[in-house]
């Protein structure tokens, strides 16, 4: 509604300003032919609706880049951070593998040569005789022998249990010679006894033995000797044995020979 009035406002406008145009052609016609006073001014008429916006133009050229500002001063250090937490300990690692055994070492020197022994029975007819008995068949000490207890090795075969028949006040000279291998841990202990008479005529121990080596495994082979020498004996016969004693492990005996000698009394 208030546009189709304004557009009725428009065409009066329109039409007032025709007649106007041509009263005012009139009356500078009739003023030019005879000059007179200026007539007051008209009226202003009503502005005209505002004309719809034109396209947009073209986009301008690209400005030339700025030139590079000053660098600013740097700034200052920031303070140093704490320290951080020391760290839990790694767990340990696994044992390293055995290494390899090490060479023999050098042979040492030579010991000092033991003091002289005395001095034997004089004359050839001293000796009255020799037995001898050898095994080179080798047999197990295993668990069958109470460790710590002594038996006699005759209880393998009877070869390391020799009889003799001596003379009155003749002496007995009896020795035995072996040897053992022992697996580590193994120890055994040898002796000789004469008619089982401990208190009386019994040798020395001789020991034959080897360490733990753990994680390893060694094999030795190691020499025994033992002897024992009686004093003077009634005549009569008397038997020798060796004897042994497992203290560890599971030595095997190996070749092995017992000799009694009967002495002439002096």
């Amino acid at each position: 509604m208030v546009y189709v009035e304004g557009y009725k406002a428009i065409v009066i406008f329109v039409a007032i300003a025709a007649v106007g145009g041509l009263l005012t052609s009139l009356l500078t016609t009739s003023l030019l032919a005879s000059p007179s006073p200026q007539g007051e001014q008209g009226v202003q008429g009503v502005q005209g609706i505002q004309g719809e916006p034109g396209p947009q133009g073209p986009k301008g050229d690209t400005g030339d880049t700025g030139l590079q500002g000053e660098q600013g001063p740097q700034g200052i250090q920031g303070a140093t951070g704490v320290a951080g937490a020391v760290g839990a300990t790694g767990a340990n690692g696994s044992t390293g593998a055995t290494g390899a055994t090490g060479a023999t070492g050098a042979q040492g020197p030579q010991g000092l040569q033991g003091i002289q022994g005395p001095q034997g029975i004089n004359g050839s007819k001293s000796v009255i005789q020799i037995v001898q008995s050898q095994n080179v068949n080798s047999a197990t000490l295993g668990e069958a022998y109470t460790l710590d207890e002594w038996y006699g090795l005759s209880i393998l075969d009877g070869s390391m249990k020799l009889t003799v028949d001596v003379q009155n006040q003749s002496r007995i000279c009896a020795e035995f010679v072996g040897s053992v291998n022992l697996t580590s841990p193994a120890s055994v202990w040898i002796r000789l006894v004469v008619d089982n008479q401990l208190t009386r005529y019994y040798s020395i121990v001789s020991v034959a033995a080897i360490g733990s080596t753990f994680p390893l495994t060694i094999s030795q082979c190691m020499p025994i000797q033992v002897k024992v020498l009686t004093g003077a004996l009634s005549g009569g016969q008397y038997t020798v044995e060796a004897e042994f004693l497992r203290d560890e492990g599971t030595p095997v005996v190996l070749s092995r020979s017992l000799f009694v000698t009967e002495f002439a009394p002096p």
